[in-house]
């Protein structure tokens, strides 16, 4: 109950906020239209003074903007007073699903608030047709329902509920590394799959080796044991194990597309976009990769859980796996609710973001051409220095460890130099530069 009023104070100071920009918006233009009809500016000092204020739009989607936001904050208001005013009074269940939005205020309340910052009923009820029709074609995902999940959870649910219970520590850490992952299976149901389908592994591989394997009882039973508990271990592992990988993959893809993101988010807020749209435009491109996924969080929570973008934005920064990107929805939150220019932070940011990425990039690049030294050295001169000293030691008819040349020679041009290569191949890609 602490959270839902503290977060309606918080709510009501935003609309104040907003009411505010929209009455100083309009104070702002009333007075550059009076000052320009009494011949105190000029036309082109006129169109400059529209040009900075309006942005290229009109004073009218100004003031639908400001006052769809507010109402989208009523709207959130209205769902905490409806969750507070059912505990009070042991409301469990809601007989009729409430489709469009009733405020659960009193109609004269409501009236004058409505009329105290510049709305009619009518302006409620054609943005509640937009608002529905939004919903209707724009698709969100939050998770999906998959019939081997289900599977899991019908054998598993209680089993897995007792062991989150018991080890807390171990699954909240899952449970965070889920979140961040983007995996769309709710927790419970993904560690009902981790005991499900590791256990199944073991009954498979039990049955198998059973049916495969011979020898003596107790040796024969320790060898399935031994085989399944293996198996049990790599599957149970593994799926552990996943959402960390995932996470780590995740916070790499973001550092390299970031500096190119933040560009184009720029871009878009310089032509005088709302921030909202900023990021529909970003998402519509899909040339991001995870960053992707963190854009379609933020919508989600605007368009399907009808949040404020700042609010939206404080959620998604909370479980992004990446720090850089954490610090740009803070300061886009700083900015917004300090009245900043937007364009002006993004524009910033991404010079700073860009320097940065050509200073790890170059410092990168010289690394690598030490390693190019390297690789020269081990794995093109040496094997050619391998051959000659393999052909001088075969004229003397010699061997080395019990292997004559021949098998040496074979040894190393079929396994020795290629597993180097590849573990040469390995050891760049886990030294690259996650920006």
């Amino acid at each position: 109950m602490k959270e839902k009023v503290e977060r309606i104070l918080e709510l009501v100071k935003e609309i104040e906020y907003y009411s505010n920009y929209k009455k100083k918006l309009k104070e702002t233009l009333n007075r550059v239209r009076e000052d320009y009809r009494k011949g105190v500016i000029g036309e082109k000092r006129y169109k400059e003074f529209l040009g900075k204020y309006l942005k290229n739009k009109s004073e009218k989607d100004w003031v639908d903007y400001y006052n769809s936001y507010i109402y989208g904050l009523l709207r959130e208001i209205d769902e905490l007073n409806l969750g507070i005013y059912n505990y009070f009074f042991k409301i469990k269940k809601i007989k009729k699903r409430r489709e469009d939005v009733r405020f659960v205020l009193d109609k004269k309340i409501k009236k004058e608030f409505l009329k105290s910052i510049g709305l009619k009923r009518e302006d409620v009820k054609k943005f509640i047709k937009e608002y529905k029709e939004v919903i209707k074609e724009k698709k969100y995902s939050v998770y999906d329902s998959k019939s081997y999940v289900r599977l899991a959870n019908f054998f598993m649910r209680g089993f897995s509920e007792f062991f989150i219970r018991k080890f807390p520590r171990v699954f909240s850490s899952l449970k965070n590394a889920l979140q961040k992952a983007g995996v769309k299976i709710l927790f419970k149901s993904y560690v009902s799959s981790i005991f499900f389908y590791s256990g199944l592994m073991f009954l498979l591989i039990v049955l198998l080796t059973g049916f495969l394997l011979n020898g003596e009882t107790v040796e024969l039973v320790l060898r399935i044991l031994g085989y399944s508990v293996l198996g049990w271990l790599l599957v149970f592992g593994f799926l552990f194990l996943y959402p960390y990988s995932v996470v780590g993959n995740r916070r790499r893809d973001i550092n390299n597309k970031l500096p190119f993101a933040i560009i184009h988010m720029s871009a878009i807020a310089g032509s005088g976009a709302p921030p909202v749209k900023v990021f529909e435009l970003v998402l519509k491109s899909k040339e991001y990769g995870a960053l992707d996924g963190e854009f379609r969080r933020i919508l989600n929570y605007v368009n399907l859980f009808g949040y404020d973008l700042i609010t939206a934005l404080r959620e998604v920064s909370k479980d992004t796996p990446n720090e850089r990107f954490k610090e740009l929805l803070n300061g886009i939150i700083t900015t917004i609710e300090s009245g900043g220019n937007l364009k002006k932070y993004l524009k910033n940011k991404s010079d700073d973001v860009m320097n940065e990425y050509r200073l790890e990039r170059k410092k990168y690049n010289q690394v690598v051409s030490t390693y190019s030294d390297v690789y020269t050295g081990i794995l093109i001169t040496a094997p050619l220095l391998f051959i000659v000293v393999l052909t001088i030691v075969n004229n003397f008819g010699g061997g080395f460890a019990g292997l004559s040349v021949e098998s040496i020679a074979m040894i190393g041009t079929y396994a020795l130099i290629p597993f180097l290569n590849i573990l040469f191949m390995f050891f760049l890609n886990m030294t690259q530069p996650e920006m």
